[in-house]
């Protein structure tokens, strides 16, 4: 005979393996990230290359 968790018990489960998963990817991290270092990253990537960082210019186009 099996014993069924209970359904707050899985919510605990569930909770804290995605705690442990957003530690492991970073997202936590994001969140946390000041409003000045959110400002200083999205500076050195705007408007940048994604796969050698070179500088992306813009064109217009006649559509």
């Amino acid at each position: 005979m099996t014993i069924r968790p209970t359904e707050h018990q899985m919510n605990e489960y569930f909770a804290r393996i995605e705690k442990e998963m957003k530690n492991l990817t970073g997202e936590g991290k994001k969140k946390h990230a000041s409003k000045e270092e959110r400002e200083k990253r999205e500076e050195l990537h705007i408007m940048k290359c994604p796969k050698c960082g070179m500088d992306l210019i813009e064109i217009d186009s006649k559509a």
